[in-house]
């Protein structure tokens, strides 16, 4: 428990600590796609392609109570994402309910289905998305032999207002 009540002492320590799984399903009445315990995160199975092709980047939290206006306190928070949508039974989402209202924390809250925040415009999105082939191919980089080469000059960022921001193109 300490070490939980020293990240909560600053929001900062809650984006350096904490990260967000993602996986979409589409609900099916067929049993053969339950799965037992959802509580303990992201699915992986290798055998049906789950968890097994992510796509990591830069974000923040989610909900209606932030926008483009008022920013999280706790970002960048890190999302790995799986690519690919799922069959999943509708009695998994029915054991998971039930197992979030055995939790010592008070999850009520949290079993019902929430609004999503409005899309974040291009000029405010981060450009650190990857994804496995390119974090491999990252890799393979580092270890080669670094080539004699001139630095390439980074392209000059848009200077943009707020005003401009909240009016531009939203992210798709």
């Amino acid at each position: 428990m300490e070490q939980f009540a020293a990240i909560a002492v600053d929001p900062q320590n809650i984006a350096s600590n904490v990260g967000v799984h993602g996986q979409v399903f589409t609900v099916v009445n067929d049993e053969q796609y339950f799965y037992p315990d959802m509580m303990r995160g992201m699915i992986i199975d290798k055998q049906k392609n789950m968890g097994t092709d992510i796509h990591y980047y830069t974000g923040s939290t989610t909900g209606t109570s932030r926008n483009n206006e008022m920013c999280s306190q706790y970002a960048p928070i890190t999302w790995q994402v799986d690519r690919q949508c799922h069959m999943i039974s509708a009695s998994s989402f029915d054991k998971l309910c039930h197992d979030m209202l055995l939790q010592r924390d008070d999850m009520k809250d949290d079993l019902y289905p929430h609004g999503s925040r409005e899309l974040v415009m291009d000029s405010l999105v981060a450009n650190n998305a990857a994804d496995a082939e390119s974090l491999a191919a990252a890799a393979a980089a580092a270890e080669a032999p670094a080539a004699e080469a001139a630095p390439e000059e980074a392209p000059a960022a848009e200077e943009v207002t707020a005003t401009e921001a909240r009016n531009g193109n939203l992210r798709a």
